[in-house]
């Protein structure tokens, strides 16, 4: 079970990734947070590799396609194949004024980038390799790149496909130190011992954290480093629940 925290100007949502016992399909779950409930729901018979959302979109990445559905009534509006893409690479702009999709094209360390405002569709030769990372600017204009030899970066235009910026990188591997249980973190909150993913929230020192049990915490923590739980809900019933 997956998820990711966002936000449609006054209202929130997160996005639930997991596996629907009920229906025996892969299952996408739109939860609201205000009113506590599942708002809407999207079956597949493959797994979900990531999902993306905007105000006016939702898009569903699987190992060979994309699909792009309206956020109101989630009518399906575009689907897109791609190369086999396990990391589930695809990015969308948050702008509401300009509807731009990136995805793998359907051969090795292309890109499609889907201009939807203006009917358009750019195809880009990014690398020779694989494809590691893709990510738009926020007003869709620009697309960066990376491969899996994680060499260079490379910026493109999204409407002509033309390189505008390559940034080479040196071999040497980032480390991130382990603060989680260090007393020189800045703010703690504890949740029982099961796999989570956290994310800062839309409102101002708050923290989201969702478990693969299927748990909702919202936390909020201020200027001297005290964390408490102001918000919890339960979006799936376990076996140990019924």
């Amino acid at each position: 079970m997956s998820a990711m925290n966002l936000s449609r100007e006054q209202q929130n949502e997160l996005l639930f990734v997991g596996f629907n016992q009920d229906s025996g399909a892969f299952a996408v779950m739109i939860w609201d947070d205000h009113q506590s409930r599942n708002i809407g729901e999207l079956s597949f018979r493959s797994e979900v590799k990531a999902v993306k959302l905007r105000r006016d979109r939702v898009v569903v990445v699987l190992q060979n396609k994309i699909y792009v559905y309206n956020f109101s009534d989630l009518k399906l509006v575009d689907h897109i194949e791609t190369i086999a893409n396990p990391k589930g690479l695809c990015a969308l702009c948050p702008n509401p004024s300009n509807t731009v999709l990136a995805c793998p094209g359907v051969t090795r360390g292309t890109v499609r980038i889907e201009l939807y405002d203006l009917r358009k569709t750019t195809l880009i030769t990014a690398h020779e390799a694989e494809l590691s990372q893709i990510c738009l600017n926020l007003d869709g204009t620009r697309l960066a790149t990376a491969s899996d030899k994680g060499t260079l970066i490379r910026i493109f235009d999204t409407q002509s496909g033309q390189i505008t910026q390559e940034l080479r990188l040196s071999f040497m591997r980032g480390l991130l130190p382990k603060y989680f249980s260090s007393e020189w973190s800045f703010a703690q909150f504890r949740v029982p011992e099961t796999r989570t993913i956290c994310a800062f929230g839309t409102e101002k020192n708050t923290i989201v954290v969702v478990g693969a049990d299927g748990s909702f915490y919202k936390a909020v923590f201020d200027a001297n480093g005290e964390c408490q739980n102001t918000s919890y809900s339960k979006f799936i019933q376990s076996d140990e629940d019924e």
